[in-house]
């Protein structure tokens, strides 16, 4: 395969990826689109990049772009000469909101069971609340490992992190070459 040709494949899964990603988040496939279109580029975005990337309307591109800066998923930066907002990825993870409000939508059900349970109510409505109650604890914890794993990340910068990560596969490329 040509080098652009495999690089165009690249973009096009990357596409696809955060499409997939906004579509099972319940989030407009255009959202998808432009976080990918940010997350593809080499420099930061102003929003006509991003309309002549994607094709997209004026208002459509506005309405992505404050949506994704709300879930602090992308995030304006100064591009010097120039008075634009421009915007690159976030070092939060993107979505960490929408995971939020799942694990407490989980929990609120896990107190509720379990103050029902508190109640005096009939042995065959405990049996079946205890029996429900077991999946939510599995669910809620997790929700817990995510929600643990996820605030690890939330303060990463991904440009530092690419840095070093390209630093050490030139090193590990050096020491097997001797």
């Amino acid at each position: 395969m040509h080098s652009d040709n495999e690089k165009e494949e690249v973009k096009k899964t990357i596409m696809e990826l955060f499409n997939e990603i906004a579509r099972l988040t319940n989030l407009p496939k255009s959202m998808g689109e432009v976080y990918s279109a940010i997350y593809l580029s080499e420099k930061p975005l102003c929003m006509d990049d991003i309309i002549k990337t994607l094709k997209i309307s004026k208002g459509t591109a506005s309405t992505m772009i404050r949506r994704l800066e709300e879930i602090k998923a992308i995030k304006k930066v100064w591009v010097e000469g120039d008075r634009k907002n421009y915007y690159k990825i976030s070092g939060v993870i993107p979505l960490m909101d929408l995971v939020f409000k799942r694990h407490e939508a989980v929990s609120n059900a896990y107190y509720k069971l379990n103050s029902l349970m508190d109640n005096d109510i009939n042995l065959e409505t405990k049996e079946f609340t205890e029996k429900k109650l077991y999946g939510v604890i599995i669910l809620k914890e997790i929700s817990e490992k995510v929600m643990e794993t996820l605030r690890e990340y939330e303060n990463i910068d991904y440009e530092e992190l690419h840095k070093k990560l390209i630093d050490n596969s030139k090193k590990n490329k050096e020491e097997l070459s001797k």
